[in-house]
């Protein structure tokens, strides 16, 4: 079990991985996602479980004042879950990450590089968030008003935190980072594109998300491709959080 584990954890070559059994291969695909979610999940009721500990004998008063800050500490919470993901995964991302950025000429992101990046992030989640409000998609699911809602409750600081660069580095890590560099080595280049970005959109759980994470993780995997650094892969999703909170907290709102 713990030499399983170990392979797990180490980036295996194409020729390695095509004398490994399916299972394995899906396994080896899988596990970092799960890893994410049992760790993240396992966290936030730990946190929740020590917070309700602490309160128990709070006056209603006590209650009320903290209940007023409930999406604020909810999103610390989400947070604290996601950094130590980030710890459980460390062995993973590093062999993975250092690898694709050393297996090529990794290209420096210059400033200009990197003020294209940022423009290019911008315009598209603006493009793409002004199309689905136009269009009314944004209205057709339920479920993306429900997490629009819970999302926004948050305060802006927090909401730029959490959005803006705790969630695109988890994100990264594990669409990009892990689970895209693997995937080429078991499937065409092709397909690793399509799939890991449509993998990104089911991650959201809803349609409206759903459609806009495949899109902008079809160009993100294309602009990681392009740089061979993963740090661009991070900024391009970041600008693109920023943006629509931006236009949330102005325009939409």
């Amino acid at each position: 079990m713990k030499n399983y584990w170990k392979e797990l954890n180490e980036r295996l070559t194409k020729e390695e991985l095509n004398k490994r059994p399916s299972l394995f291969r899906i396994v080896y695909l899988l596990v970092p996602v799960l890893i994410y979610y049992i760790v993240a999940d396992v966290t936030e009721v730990i946190l929740w479980f020590l917070i309700n500990f602490l309160y128990r004998g709070a006056t209603d008063e006590t209650i009320v004042r903290v209940s007023a800050y409930s999406y604020t500490i909810k999103g610390l919470i989400y947070s604290v879950g996601i950094v130590v993901s980030i710890i459980f995964l460390k062995r993973m991302v590093l062999n993975e990450i250092e690898y694709q950025d050393e297996a090529k000429e990794a290209k420096k992101l210059n400033f200009v590089k990197i003020l294209a990046i940022v423009v290019l992030s911008a315009l598209t989640s603006y493009a793409l968030n002004v199309a689905f409000n136009y269009t009314g998609f944004t209205g057709s699911s339920s479920s993306f008003q429900s997490v629009h809602d819970a999302q926004f409750s948050l305060d802006l600081v927090s909401s730029f935190v959490l959005y803006g660069l705790l969630s695109p580095v988890m994100e990264e890590i594990i669409f990009r980072g892990i689970l895209y560099n693997r995937m080429k080595r078991v499937f065409p280049i092709a397909v690793s594109i399509i799939v890991s970005s449509f993998l990104f959109g089911v991650y959201h759980a809803n349609l409206v998300q759903g459609v806009y994470g495949t899109i902008m993780g079809l160009i993100i995997v294309m602009v990681y491709e392009r740089m061979n650094s993963f740090i661009s892969a991070v900024i391009f999703h970041s600008v693109a959080n920023i943006t629509v909170l931006v236009l949330n907290y102005t325009i939409w709102k």
